[in-house]
């Protein structure tokens, strides 16, 4: 009676977890989506002074001469033996790459979702290791939030928080854990590739980030590339096939 007792406590207690590991991804996603959507709709006419901006900047560039493009020959004075030639204004320094950081939030947090969803079954299974997972999802929930103004000091914290995670995993399916947590490996699953898969990307947008240079903020949805838009309808669907195929967590 008291195993049952303490069976059906676990089961409440994981599906209480699972609840609310959704609704804070719900919540997490609301609050990196709205406050753009709102800033896209309320803008109004203000896209058309963006654009009217961009191209004036553009036409100050060209008649300056942007990397690679030579800028006009200044008008030869009166008397003067030979035109000046023209001059190529190059960049010097990193350039910041502000798609990167999109992909890397989108990354972290499909794999906090994974983490969050599988939580449960491992919580019913050993109550550690599902804690373990859902205090992972929780750190790459928060960290996707705090990328939206991203910093190399975060961003160094995110590499090394994904590579550890896929360092982590693959000596748990090749060789297990020590101390009696693990003794044999544990075997690959569709769930935890496309974990693994997602968190190799987060870490891989964080080094070119760091590598390019760190952008004073994350662009807002309607700046993101059309592919990184993608990554997120592909994640959604990702997570919804293995929910229904039943797959092994």
């Amino acid at each position: 009676m008291t195993a049952m007792s303490t069976a059906v406590g676990a089961g409440f207690l994981a599906h209480g977890l699972h609840v609310g590991m959704v609704l804070a991804g719900l919540w997490g996603l609301a609050a990196l989506l709205l406050p753009h959507v709102i800033t896209r709709f309320s803008a109004g006419p203000a896209s058309y002074d963006d654009h009217t901006e961009r191209v004036t900047a553009l036409r100050v560039a060209v008649g300056a001469g942007a990397p690679g493009i030579a800028a006009p020959a200044a008008s030869p004075a009166a008397g003067s033996a030979s035109p000046a030639r023209p001059t190529t204004v190059r960049r010097s320094g990193p350039v910041a790459l502000p798609l990167a950081v999109p992909l890397a939030v989108v990354a972290s947090a499909t794999a906090a979702g994974i983490h969050a969803a599988v939580a449960p079954l491992h919580l019913r299974e050993d109550a550690a290791a599902g804690l373990f997972f859902a205090v992972v999802a929780c750190l790459q929930l928060a960290w996707a939030g705090a990328a939206t103004r991203p910093t190399p000091r975060l961003l160094r914290a995110g590499l090394a928080l994904h590579l550890g995670l896929v360092g982590l995993w693959l000596l748990t399916r090749t060789a297990g854990l020590p101390f009696g947590l693990q003794p044999t490996p544990h075997p690959v699953g569709a769930w935890d590739l496309t974990c693994v898969a997602w968190q190799l990307a987060a870490a891989a947008a964080c080094a070119a980030t760091l590598r390019h240079g760190v952008p004073a903020r994350c662009p807002g949805w309607f700046e993101w590339h059309s592919s990184t838009r993608a990554a997120v309808g592909a994640a959604g669907v990702l997570l919804a096939l293995l929910s229904l195929s039943g797959a092994p967590a």
